[in-house]
């Protein structure tokens, strides 16, 4: 009996610990599941002492992103799914973002949060569970990036009243209005906002969020809420070294932004990637110049709009006052339908296919699209795709099937691919390597790739050994996108920065501009003793450099160099040092700069006015 009940208590002992390493967290304050292939669920809190209660308002509060990884001892998991009750009663969570990589919503996972009004989808998602968002009584918007409609539970917002909007991609609204789990949510299922705006009407005027760090006056008030979210659009504050303050706040009317010593305040879109942001205002305001951001002293304005699209924005070292508007301006994906078209293997093309490795054809092109079985039988991979006419398929439908890394290659002269669907049932799905950008939808019964764009889409088996098998293909669609024409690069013709396109111009020590496929950025090493300022001051443009800072022109990928630069204005000669080796000579009206021809010229040392 002894060493029936000693076997028995190490069995469970052992159980316990192998449990236990599946579990991981506080990370960032949540907990994740690691299953066997390595992928996290984010869970429930299981310290929460209330079983109605999952994470406390210290750690869902406001504003709240879920990354698409996590990381524990050196490891990478990538987060898949959001567990049942993962989020329910967490009552002081306003919005969250879904970050790409997620798949599924488990049921109830966001139940219950009484101050939630926005959730932010990714693309990748593809399941959403049983009274997902039920009984968080102010949810208001629901923005779902995937541009096949996820399975959707009967009743996602049971005792929900205030549910306005479910945004989705605008090449996907018919779809979402079509499908089954989504009929009864066609009214409010529209595109995905180009743009955004800010103002008294839709609660600018409202926003009330503060944090500073300082000793000298007793400490913090790092309790105090530090996001907000309006119509898709998060502002997000920090200030945590000693002597940061950040606040955006609202007295008589007055809407400010004041960010010093470090303190920084976040623009996170919902949607699609800024493009740009402007802010403004009935007032001149302090400020020191940024990346992408710049001054236009004519609009009372500050304006973002660096040189790549961004999910995020920081704003720092800045008092701005009287806001009257924030506009922001999102990417627009839709693509040109001049430049998009859709082939279709139907059943008179499916008919024809016969791609065995084993036969004498490996690969075979259908309307411009080429398929290329990849397996290698001598290394134990495994593919075939045909119909009746292969080798070891005697029905009368084209299907595939794959094993042991096998795999197929779709493949295009005429562009690149942004989408490929495969209408057919399919066995063994857990089996497809989904690194390559599949995912398999159960309810429209639909393989579905839609990663980046390529010219050629790879579908392919894991190594485990066991058949990915579709069933009848009824049909496969590719939307493809035409490669852009090569931009004709500009030839020996002058590129004048006018009047007006120098009122735009904002630079203080960092930050750069461009106009006309010419960049200027400044950069100031030191801001405590180096100077730089390219801006427009009520009409009078001036360039003022000292110290070690600079200005680099820059010419646009795809343009011929440089070849002479003039920059016609009032030139002071007490406070132009120009280096001899710079190429940069000057008079009275004006520098020059002749050189070999360069795709960027550097000034420093000078001071110039009335540009």
């Amino acid at each position: 009996m002894r060493k029936t009940f000693t076997l028995l208590f190490a069995l469970m002992a052992l159980c316990v610990s192998s449990w236990a390493q599946t579990q991981i967290g506080p990370i960032d304050g949540f907990y994740y599941e690691i299953d066997g292939s390595g992928n996290a669920t984010l869970i429930k809190d299981p310290t929460a002492e209330d079983e109605w209660q999952s994470y406390s308002s210290s750690v869902a509060n406001g504003v709240v992103v879920i990354p698409a990884t996590v990381t524990h001892n050196d490891t990478d998991y990538p987060v898949k799914s959001i567990g049942e009750y993962a989020f329910r009663n967490c009552y002081s969570m306003t919005a969250v973002v879904i970050e790409e990589g997620v798949e599924t919503l488990d049921r109830y996972a966001f139940s219950a949060c009484n101050s939630l009004t926005t959730v932010s989808l990714p693309s990748t998602i593809t399941s959403i569970g049983d009274n997902i968002f039920s009984y968080s009584e102010n949810f208001n918007t629901l923005i779902c990036k995937a541009t096949e409609p996820p399975t959707l539970d009967d009743t996602p917002f049971d005792n929900v009243t205030a549910v306005a909007h479910i945004y989705v991609p605008s090449t996907s609204v018919n779809d979402y209005k079509a499908a089954e789990e989504w009929l009864n949510h066609g009214s409010i299922i529209e595109a995905i906002p180009t743009s955004v705006t800010w103002n008294a009407e839709n609660g600018l005027d409202d926003i009330r969020i503060s944090e500073y760090t300082n000793t000298s006056w007793g400490g913090s008030n790092n309790d105090d809420t530090k996001s907000a979210a309006i119509d898709g659009v998060a502002a997000v504050i920090s200030a945590t070294a000693d002597g940061a303050y950040a606040t955006v706040y609202t007295t008589d009317g007055n809407t400010n932004i004041s960010l010093d010593n470090g303190g920084t305040l976040t623009f996170t879109s919902f949607y699609d990637k800024f493009t740009s942001i402007v802010i403004n205002t009935n007032s001149t305001s302090y400020y020191t110049g940024q990346g992408g951001w710049s001054w236009n002293d004519t609009e009372h304005s500050y304006t973002w709009s660096g040189n790549t699209a961004s999910a995020s924005v920081v704003l720092s070292d800045i008092y701005l006052s009287n806001i009257t508007s924030i506009v922001f301006t999102f990417e627009d994906n839709t693509p040109d339908p001049a430049t998009v078209s859709t082939i279709v293997w139907d059943d008179a093309d499916l008919a024809t296919v016969n791609v065995e490795i084993c036969s004498p054809v490996c690969s075979q092109t259908i309307k411009d699209i080429k398929v290329t079985n990849n397996a290698d039988y001598s290394a134990g991979e495994y593919c075939h795709f045909n119909t009746s006419n292969g080798q070891y398929n005697n029905d009368d439908w084209a299907d595939f099937s794959m094993s042991n890394g096998g795999s197929l290659t779709f493949s295009t002269t005429l562009g690149n691919f942004t989408r490929i669907v495969i209408t057919c049932d399919v066995w063994g799905e857990d089996n497809m390597d989904t690194s390559t950008g599949w995912a398999w939808h159960s309810n429209t019964k639909k393989l579905i790739w839609s990663g980046t764009a390529a010219s050629s889409v790879v579908l392919a088996a894991d190594a485990s050994g066991n058949s990915f098998t579709s069933g009848p293909i009824e049909s496969i669609e590719f939307t493809v996108e035409s490669a852009p024409a090569p931009a004709e690069p500009q030839s020996d013709a002058d590129v004048v920065w006018n009047a007006t396109d120098l009122e735009s111009v904002g630079i203080l020590n960092n930050g750069g501009t461009t106009i006309k496929n010419i960049t200027a950025t400044a950069e100031t090493p030191d801001s405590d003793n180096d100077y730089c300022h390219f801006m427009n001051d009520e009409g009078n443009v001036n360039i003022y450099i000292s110290g070690n800072s600079t200005i680099t022109f820059a010419v646009s990928e795809g343009s011929e160099d440089l070849a002479q630069i003039i920059i016609h204005g009032e030139v002071n000669s007490s406070y132009t040092n120009l280096d001899e080796w710079s190429g940069w000579t000057y008079d009275d009206s004006k520098l020059t700069w002749e050189g070999e021809h360069a795709p960027s010229v550097v000034l420093s040392n000078v001071y110039i006015v009335h540009i």
